[in-house]
């Protein structure tokens, strides 16, 4: 560690520099504090971390079990014959997949002659949220017993979603659950390593909460879980061991570093105050998968990227399982797709190395400071739950349906305005083409309801169909940039439109050019006389394009299908 002298030095001229960089923006009492930036859950960040702001790090099982490699689990795609399913199957293990995860409307008759040239012990068998878990859980071992594989060791997952697809109050009730145990628990009885329940992190994600709300109602989840198998003679400790807890990891890389390791700190305490041994390894049970909320059906080869990051982000924060999603998941993924999905784990794994550093994000004064911060907002929003009756009472109403409208509104909003920007939607977006449909499975659209590219989508179709003629016209020899008709094409390209960017003398030739063109969409620079007494379909200066850019385009689609003027 340097001297603190010298490192008094260091961080003076960074300041020095730094308020270099932000001079004539904000007040002058707001100084550096400028450049701090706010996350979703309205956590400060600080634009510097020094050894002054060293927290706690996080130390748990996994940190102290040594490097290990994450376990892969990836998704196959539902098949209506047995040849297909047997292909699919033998693609992932024989690409290094441990963890086969089966579409929850997979026909699981099919699965005994499917897994022909399968070593089943070597492999996890799960169900993507099993509709009928009594079938699965039979199917299991009946499957294992065939092998004359020992249930006592045999790993197996039935994926149990209590929140989707149960009816018009999409959560499975107390009773429900308490049903589905009494039949269940007999079956599994002699297979402590088959899991019963999924924690659905990713759903509450799709649904649209931030990731603090996103790890509470994980943990009141569980918690609500572990009081209804209590309540049938199983102890906390063997509770716990029928679950996981999966959660979805976005494009934000730090960001999903410290949500992976806020949900190990916080399942680290909940271990604690139910007095279950904290060495106990559990971390295999805490599972990441790629967000589908975070995808494109536009320019989708940009999903790779994301997803890319977003694995990234699970193997840095120490995740046990982690499953990658193909960058074509939305629309059903493809055999290229799902290659590339399972190769991205061995580039991290066997390329860069990363099982074999122990928690490689420990020590960082930045993440471990905001994996407290999120760990806290998430405890918050756990104990409003809890005091409010629990999860069976709160989840989708009142307060937390409050928390996930904030958190999409906000978030829709920073992307149309530009503020925050989507590769290959809002930002070098690029022309697709026309859009495949989104794929629709038992439990609704894939990505869910509020992607934050699908309004872009919907823009995208709409002005494909219409195809409208856009100009976008200066007029005059000195045009502003900042006030240039230009500024609007990024956004008609985005929205699937080509738009011309013509520059004349004056409104003589101006038009001349626009009787010639008879465009149906104008935009005129901000600078220029708009009294041109022409009648044009959509006529509109670059001013227009500063505010929020989907409600105009959204407006523009509206009146060019009325055939008015706008």
């Amino acid at each position: 560690m340097e001297q603190k002298p010298q490192m008094d030095a260091k961080i003076a001229e960074w300041q020095t520099l730094a308020r270099k960089a932000v001079k004539g923006r904000g007040t002058q009492e707001a100084g550096l504090n400028i450049l701090n930036r706010y996350t979703e859950d309205k956590i400060e960040q600080k634009a510097l971390f020094t050894e002054t702001d060293q927290g706690n790090s996080l130390h748990d099982s996994w940190s102290a079990t040594g490097a290990q490699v994450w376990s892969m689990a990836q998704n196959i795609e539902p098949y209506n014959d047995i040849k297909g399913l047997n292909q699919a199957i033998l693609d992932e293990v024989e690409g290094g997949t441990k963890r086969i995860i089966l579409a929850p409307e997979q026909d699981l008759t099919l699965l005994p002659q499917a897994l022909n040239g399968v070593i089943i012990d070597a492999i996890e068998i799960a169900i993507d949220g099993a509709e009928n878990p009594v079938q699965a859980a039979e199917s299991m071992i009946a499957i294992w017993s065939s092998a004359n594989i020992n249930p006592e060791a045999a790993y197996g997952f039935i994926g149990v979603d209590i929140l989707r697809n149960h009816g018009e109050s999409q959560v499975m009730s107390a009773t429900a659950i308490r049903d589905l145990l009494a039949k269940t628990l007999p079956i599994i009885e002699n297979c402590p390593q088959l899991r019963l329940f999924d924690v659905n992190g990713s759903e509450i994600h799709r649904q649209g909460h931030s990731p603090a709300a996103e790890l509470a109602l994980c943990l009141a989840q569980t918690a609500a879980l572990l009081r209804l198998m209590e309540e049938a003679g199983i102890s906390p400790r063997e509770g716990l061991s029928r679950l996981e807890i999966t959660i979805a990891m976005d494009a934000d890389l730090y960001g999903s570093i410290v949500k992976g390791r806020a949900l190990r700190l916080l399942m680290s305490l909940m271990r604690k105050a139910m007095g279950i041994d904290g060495n106990a390894d559990y971390h295999q049970q805490l599972r990441g998968i790629t967000s589908d909320r975070m995808l494109s059906r536009l320019d989708q080869d940009t999903n790779i990227q994301r997803c890319g990051t977003a694995m990234l982000a699970m193997a840095l924060s120490g995740l046990g399982t982690i499953t990658n999603l193909p960058h074509d998941w939305l629309v059903g993924s493809s055999l290229e797709g799902r290659r590339l999905a399972r190769n991205a784990h061995h580039i991290l794994a066997d390329e860069a190395l990363l099982g074999h550093v122990i928690d490689p994000a420990q020590g960082s004064y930045f993440i471990d400071n905001a994996t407290t911060a999120l760990a806290e907002k998430a405890w918050k929003y756990f104990q409003e739950i809890e005091n409010a009756g629990g999860f069976f009472k709160t989840v989708g109403k009142g307060v937390v349906q409050t928390w996930a409208k904030k958190a999409i509104d906000a978030r829709q909003e920073y992307i149309d305005k530009g503020e925050d920007k989507l590769l290959g939607v809002t930002i070098h977006p690029v022309q697709t083409g026309k859009l495949s449909p989104c794929y629709e499975g038992r439990y609704g659209v894939r990505g869910g309801e509020f992607r934050p590219a699908k309004p872009w989508e919907n823009i995208y179709e709409a002005m494909s169909q219409l195809a409208p003629r856009c100009l976008l016209l200066d007029i005059g020899v000195s045009v502003d940039p900042g006030k240039s008709a230009q500024i609007a094409d990024k956004w008609f390209i985005a929205s699937g439109i080509q738009a011309s960017y013509i520059t004349v003398e004056n409104m003589t030739a101006a038009k001349k050019l626009i009787e010639q063109a008879k465009p149906d969409i104008l935009v005129l620079g901000a600078d220029n006389d708009q009294n041109l007494a022409m009648e044009i379909p959509v006529q509109l200066d670059s001013d227009a394009f500063t505010g929020n850019i989907r409600l105009l385009m959204e407006h523009i689609i509206e009146t060019l299908t009325k055939g008015g003027n706008g």
